[in-house]
């Protein structure tokens, strides 16, 4: 039985090659990080991690079943997660507009806005709150 979990979006095959790699065992859990993205894949307390999309809910129950049935979190088996923070998923959003995050690529016409540091975090945080939180 794995000692780890690795959870996450498509980076989990580089962590699970490392953990193969040093003779540690681990079971990883593949999702697309487009459903991470779009908020598909989720915690409930009683569940634990769950997804209303089938193929991820299909990933979840698998890696279940080879951990014994039990809940992926368990106590004394550490959980190593990539789970779709996807700033490059954030960045086209905010830049469509102009705005820039770097006063060194603030250019004082109408093609550039700059937005301070405050509001670059506060941005992330909005958009990554529930995978942090997750």
């Amino acid at each position: 039985m794995a000692d780890y979990v690795i959870i996450g979006d498509s980076h989990t095959a580089a962590l699970k090659q490392g953990f193969d790699a040093t003779g540690l065992a681990s079971d990883v859990l593949t999702i697309s990080g487009n459903l991470w993205h779009s908020g598909l894949v989720g915690f409930e307390e009683e569940a634990g991690l769950t997804s209303p999309n089938a193929g991820a809910q299909a990933a979840i129950d698998a890696v279940r079943m080879r951990l014994g049935g039990g809940p992926l979190v368990a106590p004394g088996r550490p959980v190593i997660a990539s789970i779709g923070f996807h700033l490059g998923r954030l960045a086209p959003p905010y830049s469509f507009r102009g705005h820039v995050a770097d006063r060194m690529d603030f250019i004082p016409d109408k093609t550039s806005m700059y937005t301070s540091q405050a509001f670059l975090r506060g941005y992330v945080r909005h958009h990554r709150h529930g995978l942090v939180r997750l």
